[in-house]
């Protein structure tokens, strides 16, 4: 299994919802704190290969970033 933590900054007093888009079973996405989250990846013999996830994170305003990435 793997962790990756990140923050995620934006105005002050905007709400900021976070996704990952196309989501693989094994990944989780966990809002840690304030503006702190943590993914992990728990695969199984199953989910060999590699998975390309995007995260999203918009706020209230509509106003959206994205980072894509891949999981092996």
């Amino acid at each position: 299994s793997a962790t990756k933590s990140f923050t995620i900054t934006d105005s002050p007093g905007d709400v900021v919802t976070v996704t990952i888009t196309l989501k693989p079973a094994f990944v989780t996405l966990t809002h840690v704190s304030g503006s702190n989250y943590q993914i992990a990846a728990t695969p199984t013999i199953n989910d060999l290969g590699w998975n390309d996830i995007e995260v999203v994170a918009k706020d209230n305003k509509g106003k959206a970033s994205t980072k894509k990435f891949a999981i092996l």
